[in-house]
């Protein structure tokens, strides 16, 4: 076996924010007396976990367990940006301290945030870091409030749509390349038959494997990437709706105005008049 790095943080609660140019790779597996939680922003991201490896993708939440060996590494040629956080058990109050429970101490936990719970998620851990490089009186207390809200938003996904993948119970490892491809096909003609024969997968255990670990059914996320990118391209482009509507996949411009419209309650036109 490898060297083993041991870290023995002094504080009770830690934070960090970092990207592709300030990291590098774990050259040996570590380990830490505190709890760790691992957001991963963007990019991608190898996640060696008691010798056992997962691939993390953008909007991924890891829960660390104390005394656990983990490594990350990256996915070549692919940057990313993280935070994480660390904390001490007595840093929670007693009341909340079932949350580590729930969330670390039964096997590896790897959360795919819904794309309604992004900003909250992300805000919270944009707020611990402002309030940790830059303490105040009362920075301690304020700091236990956002963990506190984290840890309670993070059990409520778990709960909500069991999109978590254990060492226990992985039959959901398909599920990081399925969303790249998806990521990057969206403006396709993609379907689920198009995903089965592409990874050779059946269309039913797509559906179900993928409406469990996002929360969404197929078509539900697919249209939410388009009319997310049809937004950016009316309020930044002159291109003609029609011409919008191919780029982000639609085949005509008489479906994309009735998704548009049912997502926004405005017609691509009027939506582009408020700007």
């Amino acid at each position: 076996m490898s060297r083993v790095n041991v870290s023995l943080r002094k504080q009770s609660f830690y934070i960090d924010y970092a990207g592709s140019e300030r990291m590098k790779n774990m050259d040996n597996p570590h380990l830490h007396n505190d709890y760790e939680i691992y957001y991963l922003l963007e990019g991608e991201r190898y996640f060696n976990i008691n010798g056992k490896q997962y691939k993390i993708i953008a909007n991924q939440m890891v829960f660390i367990h104390p005394n656990v060996l983990h490594q990350t590494s990256e996915v070549l040629g692919i940057p990313h940006k993280r935070f994480v956080v660390n904390f001490r058990n007595e840093f929670l109050s007693e009341e909340g301290r079932y949350l580590l429970q729930r969330l670390f101490n039964d096997g590896t936990c790897i959360l795919h945030v819904p794309l309604q719970k992004l900003k909250q998620i992300q805000a919270l851990l944009n707020q611990m870091k402002e309030e940790y490089t830059n303490p105040r009186e009362d920075s301690r207390l304020y700091l236990k409030s956002l963990l506190l809200q984290l840890l309670i938003i993070s059990n409520r996904i778990r709960g909500d749509i069991t999109n978590i993948d254990r060492t226990e119970k992985n039959d959901d490892y398909h599920v990081p390349d399925l969303l790249k491809y998806i990521h990057n096909h969206f403006h396709q003609n993609l379907s689920l038959h198009k995903l089965s024969q592409t990874f050779h997968l059946n269309e039913h255990y797509i559906s179900r494997i993928f409406k469990r670990t996002t929360g969404f059914g197929f078509v539900e996320y697919v249209n939410h990437l388009r009319i997310t990118e049809a937004e950016r391209l009316l309020s930044e482009t002159n291109l003609p709706v029609h011409l919008i509507a191919q780029r982000v996949g639609y085949s005509t411009q008489v479906h994309f105005n009735r998704v548009f419209k049912r997502a926004k309650g405005l017609s691509p036109n009027q939506y582009r008049q408020r700007i």
